[in-house]
């Protein structure tokens, strides 16, 4: 019985002992949790990567450009190859970063080469073809002046090209807002891809985009390039409409489109239409559209840029 007190004073030390330090470690545990968040939160800033292009203007240079590069603090990637096609006077380079002009003017200085930001934006053209789209609901061929006479009318004379062809077997691809592929000008015109079976979640065809079966879309990176603000339709109809009784008449009714979306809204970027460009030379279009515009002049480093996939996506694919 007398060592009862003494065991419990011993007890109620230890107890007081465990709620003075648990507090303060149950602190320190928090304090830690804190700093990890931000300094998770910092890093995920940190790893904001962006793509730019880099022009080596000379051929031939562009796998070493890249080997360079790849040297420098920050760059996660660096390549020549951009979507499966060579380029022998390109590099695609994804560095970390938040500010693509930024970054482009600091690759520019340490490699000594023009180097354009990916997120670059180009501008659709203006609003005629929206407004055709809203009001094309009966035959209006007649009055399509571009298509008439060039001489008594300003036309291109589309009806001495129809007596030879209407289109039949040739692809355009359109980089645009996407398409209404219901709408009476557009049924029927819409490119099939031969080598994917639809909807079954497959790269059939091994081009690296799974179920492309009309086109692709660039700005959402799925299959789906669903109209948005109606330009891409409207440019879409002015190509190849069908000689259907409805609407109007393409300048070649009989060609297939090719829809690749490029642009959310009135704004395209740079990006987009270089993988649209490789897109449609890989998978079989004749010739491609784009109702772009940009306050550029020649020498323009974005300029070159595309001029750039241009050139090289004709050489390789006949575009």
């Amino acid at each position: 019985m007398s060592n009862f007190p003494r065991r419990l004073i011993v007890l109620v030390t230890i107890f007081a002992m465990i709620i003075s330090v648990v507090p303060a470690s149950a602190q320190e545990l928090t304090t830690d949790d804190q700093v990890t968040e931000e300094e998770a939160a910092e890093e995920d800033v940190a790893e904001e990567t962006v793509t730019v292009y880099a022009l080596t203007g000379d051929a031939g240079v562009s796998a070493g450009i890249a080997a360079a590069a790849l040297n420098l603090e920050g760059v996660v990637s660096a390549s020549s190859t951009i979507q499966g096609l060579e380029f022998p006077e390109m590099v695609e380079i994804e560095m970390v970063g938040a500010d693509n002009e930024a970054v482009a003017a600091r690759l520019s200085t340490a490699l000594g080469v023009i180097v354009a930001p990916g997120n670059s934006q180009m501008e659709i053209t203006d609003d005629f073809a929206i407004e055709e789209l809203e009001v094309a609901a009966d035959p209006r061929q007649g009055e399509q002046w571009a298509l008439k006479n060039p001489e008594t009318e300003g036309g291109v004379g589309v009806g001495g090209a129809w007596k030879r062809t209407k289109g039949g077997g040739v692809v355009v691809a359109v980089a645009d807002t996407g398409i209404a592929r219901k709408h009476p000008d557009i049924e029927g015109t819409l490119w099939r891809n031969p080598g994917e079976t639809p909807g079954n979640g497959r790269d059939d065809d091994n081009n690296g985009f799974v179920d492309d079966v009309i086109g692709w879309d660039f700005v959402e990176d799925d299959n789906n390039p669903q109209e948005t603000i109606g330009h891409g339709t409207a440019v879409s109809s002015l190509i190849a409409a069908p000689q259907n009784g409805v609407g109007i008449s393409g300048v070649a009714p009989r060609a297939r489109l090719m829809t690749l979306r490029v642009c959310p809204d009135r704004s395209c970027s740079m990006q987009a239409v270089i993988y649209a460009t490789i897109y449609a030379g890989q998978n079989g279009a004749d010739v491609l559209n784009l109702s772009l515009s940009g306050a550029y002049q020649n020498g323009h480093p974005d300029v070159e840029v595309i001029r750039n996939v241009m050139r090289r996506v004709q050489e390789e694919h006949g575009l």
